[in-house]
């Protein structure tokens, strides 16, 4: 099973790399508190949202399977029904 890496944002190297790139402190410290602040955003708007486990996915694709599996019969009985509608159809103008 492979292990998810927790990544973290570095407001340090953050702010060391704007200044390098010539922005000054006060800048780059504005855009750390910036991004920390959409960040939160983001991670709130996450939890509270009821994501899909393996479990549920599993499910999801069982009754998929099933659905596609009912629309097949369906479609196998109609195009049946209607093969032996013109064979049907056929016979009777070739008796007349």
């Amino acid at each position: 099973m492979a292990t998810a890496t927790i990544k973290y944002f570095d407001t340090h190297e953050f702010v060391k790399k704007s200044k390098e790139l010539g922005a000054s402190e006060q800048l780059a410290e504005y855009q750390v508190k910036q991004i920390e602040q959409a960040i939160e955003i983001a991670v709130a708007q996450i939890e509270g949202k009821e994501l899909a486990n393996k479990q549920d996915v599993q499910l999801a694709i069982a009754q998929l399977k099933t659905e596609l599996i009912k629309w097949m019969i369906g479609i196998g009985f109609i195009t049946i029904t209607s093969i032996s509608g013109v064979i049907f159809t056929l016979l009777k103008l070739m008796i007349h």
